[in-house]
């Protein structure tokens, strides 16, 4: 079991909201983690509220187990018959939106939205680190509510430093190899941004996130004597060192693999 369907198992049911503006290329960012969660993707068309009710609705009554991304302009809580796990948000300004219609839509109901993170957008284009962005927000959100108290404790075991350092001198060597096959591995992946060509920090570790869910543990006492005292110095180093915060998962595409039931 994946930690995408030990959430399921958890909580019943796993629905992202994605909202904003279809000019900061909503839909791509939206399907593209439906695709890497394979999770239901569903396009809300406002205000049409009756019809993506409906569809939920059809979900849990035929316990659907995938999870559901629904994306779109804005979504008032008061007018939704579900209650969503996570609502992520791709706000612009005005000038880069460029639809007068759309950005009075979207900012006259975004209080009655409840949007648990925003992303403010600076380019139109397409943004692979932007969605890397998205992916990790989703990511670290259901892994907070999966592992609790363990959270961070969980983040140290998958996230290590030195697997990142290595993928990321394996992405060099392949690129000065100049190699033209397609062939993805777990240690090297590139991708093309609207700012030109940039490596992406590649967590190895990180696979097993999806491939395993937390196992029930057992809380264990320490004995008096010179064990303890040897422990202590570990224990402490731990306590003064900082949580790592949570990298990019492995190439997306390499994901769907991962993490298909």
């Amino acid at each position: 079991m994946n930690i995408l369907e030990k959430f399921i198992s958890i909580f019943k049911n796993c629905i992202i909201i994605i909202s904003g503006y279809e000019k900061l290329h909503l839909s791509k960012y939206a399907d593209q983690l439906a695709t890497d969660f394979n999770f239901e993707l569903i396009e809300f068309k406002y205000p049409d509220f009756e019809s993506l009710n409906k569809k939920i609705k059809d979900l849990h009554e035929n316990n659907n187990k995938n999870g559901v991304i629904i994306y779109g302009l804005t979504f008032p809580t008061d007018n939704l018959e579900f209650k969503a796990n996570f609502h992520i948000s791709l706000s612009a300004n005005k000038t880069l939106v460029d639809d007068e219609n759309e950005f009075n839509i979207y900012n006259n109901n975004v209080k009655q939205n409840f949007i648990n993170k925003f992303k403010n957008v600076k380019v139109t284009d397409y943004n692979d680190e932007l969605y890397d962005d998205i992916f990790n927000t989703v990511i670290e959100y259901i892994m907070k509510k999966v592992y609790g108290e363990n959270f961070e404790k969980a983040q140290q075991k998958y996230i290590e430093d030195t697997e990142s350092e290595s993928a990321d001198k394996q992405i060099e060597s392949v690129k000065d190899e100049e190699d033209d096959t397609n062939d993805l591995s777990e240690s090297s992946v590139s991708s093309e941004s609207s700012g030109g060509s940039y490596k992406r920090n590649i967590v190895k570790g990180t696979r097993r996130i999806l491939k395993k869910a937390p196992k029930k543990t057992s809380k264990k006492t320490s004995k008096k004597g010179s064990r303890k005292g040897s422990m202590k110095g570990g224990n402490e180093r731990k306590k003064t060192s900082k949580p790592k915060k949570l990298k990019r998962v492995i190439g997306t595409r390499l994901l769907m693999n991962v993490i298909k039931v």
